[in-house]
């Protein structure tokens, strides 16, 4: 944890990627580019040593960004991937640090890790909670209300989700990739760059969402857009627009307007007698 603590965001980020980059450049196939990539850092954090910074210590935020980089890195290793996020003004761990654009009002947060991999909460209130960076992967969270809460950056990979209340809340760049949520209620909410990989979204009100930049199946999108409707209040962003709705239309085979004709020397057996 220690490693990754640090006033500066700027350097709390360089110092994840450096750490990425010294592990994937020891593997033996190694490639050279990553090497030059590291060795670019380490002149790079050293330069930044030599100035002091003005910024406060915020010690949770610097805490989930160890948090998050070790979760990338742990994605990025073990999917046989190297694959780094080029460096940014306003990067994806400095906006977890500024408060939502929904004005939540949130209950005051006592953890500032908080971990809770395979737990059990059926229909558990959750509501207007800060679980940003908050992890709940294969948690049984069925029937349970996220409402109004801060889900930024939360982990609820392969969850068991239906039915759960996620009215407006933000939950942007969350992972819910391979989790049930059928049923679910997301109406208001902002899951733009969110993963959705894989997971189970029918029967879901969208109402009023904003899904932008949101990683979902084709085919989940398409029912999804079956019902979907309204703009969200806080960007504006029309929800049919976010999902893509009217670019994707379903697969109706090869045989033009979903009919495949059948005559008589067709199939093995002459299909068309």
């Amino acid at each position: 944890r220690e490693a990754f603590v640090d006033p500066d965001p700027h350097r709390n980020d360089t110092r994840a990627r450096l750490v990425m980059l010294s592990v994937v450049a020891s593997a033996p196939a190694a490639r050279p580019s990553v090497r030059r990539a590291r060795a670019s850092l380490e002149r790079d954090t050293a330069r930044r040593a030599t100035s002091a910074s003005s910024r406060e210590p915020r010690e949770w935020q610097s805490t989930f960004a160890g948090l998050a980089a070790g979760c990338y890195l742990g994605a990025t290793v073990a999917g046989g991937l190297a694959v780094f996020p080029p460096p940014a003004s306003a990067s994806f761990l400095d906006d977890m640090q500024e408060p939502s654009i929904m004005g939540l009002k949130l209950k005051e947060r006592t953890q500032e890790v908080i971990l809770e991999t395979k737990a059990e909460y059926i229909n558990e209130d959750f509501s207007h909670s800060d679980l940003q960076g908050a992890i709940y992967t294969e948690a049984d969270l069925r029937g349970s209300d996220f409402s109004g809460s801060d889900l930024r950056a939360a982990i609820f990979s392969r969850a068991i989700m239906p039915g759960v209340n996620f009215e407006g809340s933000d939950m942007q760049s969350a992972f819910l990739d391979y989790v049930v949520l059928r049923g679910s209620n997301f109406r208001g909410v902002i899951a733009t760059n969110a993963n959705f990989t894989r997971s189970d979204l029918g029967e879901c009100d969208v109402t009023d969402a904003d899904f932008t930049e949101a990683v979902i199946d084709r085919y989940q999108a398409i029912n999804l857009c079956e019902t979907a409707s309204g703009t969200n209040k806080f960007t504006g962003v029309d929800t049919r627009e976010s999902l893509g709705c009217d670019y994707l239309k379903r697969y109706e085979g090869s045989g033009g307007a979903g009919k495949v004709a059948v005559t008589k020397g067709s199939g093995i057996w002459g299909g068309g007698k």
